[in-house]
């Protein structure tokens, strides 16, 4: 387990690495920094059926980040809908 503060240092030496994939589960707490450097390649976002007239927003931060959509398929036996999203830029 990398602490929040340490990620960035963490992923940036494990992408120097083998090429071997990163998987990284968390909230946008702990992806966002991720992303907005630019360390994320593909980001997934489940999707469910509720509407809220109030929340947090996905990306925490002003900055623009682009995505591209791949996929976006439901989930067997799920009222979730997985998106995934190509985030090189």
């Amino acid at each position: 387990m990398v602490p929040r503060a340490d990620a960035a240092a963490a992923v940036t030496e494990l992408k120097a690495g083998d090429g071997a994939e990163i998987l990284a589960f968390g909230s946008t707490t702990t992806w966002n920094p991720l992303l907005v450097a630019g360390l994320v390649d593909e980001l997934h976002v489940m999707v469910g059926p509720a509407l809220l007239g109030d929340g947090l927003p996905l990306l925490g931060e002003a900055t623009r980040v682009p995505l591209r959509l791949i996929d976006a398929r439901p989930l067997p036996d799920s009222l979730l809908v997985l998106h995934r999203y190509d985030a090189r830029g």
